[in-house]
């Protein structure tokens, strides 16, 4: 029973940490219908556990359940950020976990991976980056800045999902379908279609490569809608630029050297549709970046770092070694 217990125990500590809960989640992996039998008391599951799962079961039901929320499982929401340098998040499974020291200079509380762990296998080969389960990360489901600092930089994406600055581990957009997006992720994936001129961005929605019909453009992802709330509410989306790995060629000069970099708040302002090279309509948002934050400029000269950009080569080198 103790053990059964103790799994009960991961199980609530992954979905807590690693999950934002999605339609596909919820019945695949049987989320409501575990939650409700450790919720019941004729189980007899000790209470702070029991409390523990009641908390996540209401907000659950207050997201609707991921219903309106962008999925980050969606592929056609990602401009990828740099190759495989994270994977999905997985479910919770036997493997070493080793905590970092708390004054670890890369992963402790000062390190530019504090709050992430890399998760390794039982022969020591390392598997992927990982959210700590022991530190709260910080929502991202906020409009505005969310106490982000403008040039903030980050070495993955799992970083920025981590600080709350973007809501997503892998896709390049996050929100919600109702409300808009809280935040997107500029690379160099979609640099034929998108135009970056800095203050004005023209980002292109989902499947905007693949499709070949030239009278519509392919249907709206979730990310897609969630842009195309964001022109009906006019909610702020904050706005990362991602360089990718330190030795990746790159057009768009506004990316920083390697890791992501927050640029700040963005207003939506129109849709309209354009053709790629297979003759397809796709369609491309215009954002413009909201007036009284730090110039462009400003940030790129000084974010990131070259401590940082040094330390960033060393993950990088570390993970192609082990990966």
């Amino acid at each position: 029973m103790g053990k059964r217990f103790a799994d009960a125990c991961l199980y609530l500590d992954w979905l807590d940490t690693n999950i934002e809960m999605t339609p596909r989640i919820c019945d695949s992996g049987g989320v409501k219908i575990a939650l409700e039998k450790l919720i019941n008391p004729a189980n007899n599951v000790p209470e702070e556990m029991a409390q523990q799962a009641k908390g996540l079961f209401n907000k659950y039901e207050t997201e609707n359940w991921g219903q309106d929320v962008v999925s980050d499982e969606d592929p056609s929401t990602a401009q990828e950020t740099s190759a495989a340098q994270e994977a999905p998040a997985a479910a919770p499974s036997i493997g070493v976990i080793h905590l970092p020291a708390v004054n670890d200079p890369i992963f402790g509380v000062q390190g530019i991976m504090y709050g992430i762990v890399a998760h390794t296998n039982g022969n020591g080969t390392r598997r992927d980056y990982r959210l700590r389960v022991d530190i709260p990360r910080k929502t991202a489901k906020v409009y505005g800045h969310n106490n982000i600092a403008l040039g903030t930089w980050f070495p993955f994406q799992i970083n920025a999902l981590f600080w709350g600055a973007h809501g997503a581990r892998m896709a390049g957009i996050a929100g919600s379908v109702t409300t808009g997006a809280w935040s997107i992720v500029i690379a160099g994936t979609y640099e034929d279609l998108d135009t970056d001129n800095g203050d004005i961005v023209y980002y292109s929605g989902s499947n905007s490569h693949e499709n070949t019909n030239p009278e519509r453009p392919a249907p709206a992802s979730q990310g897609t809608k969630a842009l195309h709330a964001s022109i009906a509410t006019q909610n702020p989306v904050r706005v990362l630029r991602s360089g990718g790995a330190s030795n990746v060629h790159r057009q768009n000069r506004y990316l920083p050297m390697c890791g992501l970099r927050y640029d700040g708040l963005y207003r939506v302002v129109l849709c309209r549709h354009r053709t790629n090279q297979k003759g397809g309509l796709y369609e491309q948002f215009k954002l413009e970046r909201l007036p009284g934050q730090t110039a462009l400029a400003e940030l790129q000269r000084t974010s990131p770092t070259p401590l940082q950009i040094y330390a960033h080569k060393g993950l990088s080198a570390k993970y192609q070694q082990q990966g």
